[in-house]
């Protein structure tokens, strides 16, 4: 019996030898393996934009922001939308350094995407997140190189949700002009125009609203201003199902899907007009026809109304790619 228990002893005194010689050595292939990263960070060159200040934009009533032409509106809520929040390291729009976006579906976060960004020069005077200098700083990619390696793919294919969207479009199209980059089309969502719109709130700052909402938003973490922007703007179309928000394009005018789809979302819960499923275009008797022969519209009993099919709401759905 003692030389049983003392055979289980050696056993256990070997597994447990065995365990810890493999954690140290996976600790100690972790390290290397930072270590080669940061390295390789360290010595990565990376794009540079040249004649910076020629970018520069001027203030206007004490203001810096740049300004985005759009080619129209539709109204209509995405059931697939991108939240976006980012913060700026100086006062031109360019110099963003921090930013995060949230892929949204059917009003949940699917997905999330954080990361810091190295802006075109070292001028960190609206820094105020302790954590961020510019060693730091230089480690990250710069917003064109994270443009061409995925983000431009997600941006451009989706409804982005902003807090003054335009403030913040004009700071994503900002930085990419400082590259020689520009996005071919865009679409997105002033959440803060929402808010003001539909609720009463004391503090409208995006930090604000999502306290007020009951959503977690801290003033330096830009992700989770990101998902609880998300969420409000989810719990908004809860609260006011038929206030359909303006989706503003950019680069490329709404396109015949795009306005098919926003005047089947106006009939979603009662029928309507053309004139009202149309607004703020005029009717366009050729997409009307499209709609009835396809199935997305049917007669609603006053004469002359439509009112959304099943068909037509899954219609709807499937333009809004993530």
């Amino acid at each position: 019996m003692d030389s049983l228990l003392q055979s289980s002893g050696t056993i256990i005194a070997v597994i447990f030898a065995v365990a810890v010689i493999y954690s140290l050595y996976t600790t100690i292939r972790k390290k290397d393996k930072a270590e080669k990263a940061e390295k390789a960070l360290e010595g990565r060159k990376h794009t540079h934009a040249v004649n910076l200040h020629s970018h520069d934009v001027k203030p206007h009533n004490g203001y810096l922001r740049y300004d985005v032409q759009t080619t129209g509106y539709t109204h209509r809520y995405p059931n697939r939308f991108v939240a976006v929040a980012l913060d700026l390291a100086a006062k031109q729009p360019y110099s963003i350094y921090k930013l995060a976006f949230a892929e949204f579906e059917n009003g949940e976060p699917v997905d999330r995407h954080y990361f810091y960004i190295q802006p075109p020069e070292n001028d960190l005077s609206k820094v105020t997140d302790k954590a961020v200098n510019w060693q730091v700083l230089t480690k990250a990619d710069t917003f064109g190189e994270y443009w061409k390696s995925g983000m431009k793919d997600i941006f451009e294919h989706s409804v982005l949700v902003a807090h003054n969207a335009p403030f913040v479009i004009g700071c994503i199209l900002h930085a990419l002009e400082v590259y020689d980059i520009k996005a071919e089309k865009l679409r997105y969502i002033d959440a803060l125009e929402t808010a003001k719109e539909l609720y009463n709130f004391d503090d409208n700052s995006l930090v604000g609203i999502c306290s007020e909402s009951g959503f977690e938003a801290e003033p330096d973490d830009e992700l989770s201003k990101a998902v609880g922007l998300g969420k409000f703007f989810a719990l908004s179309h809860s609260d006011y199902p038929t206030a359909l928000p303006r989706i503003y394009a950019y680069g490329t005018a709404p396109t015949d899907e795009e306005i098919m789809a926003a005047a089947i979302a106006e009939v979603e819960r009662e029928a309507d007009t053309p004139e009202a499923m149309f607004s703020p275009l005029a009717v366009n008797e050729s997409l009307l026809k499209t709609m009835v022969d396809k199935g997305y519209l049917e007669d609603g009993e006053r004469p002359g109304t439509y009112y959304a099919t099943d068909k037509g709401l899954d219609f709807t759905d499937d333009i809004d790619g993530l």
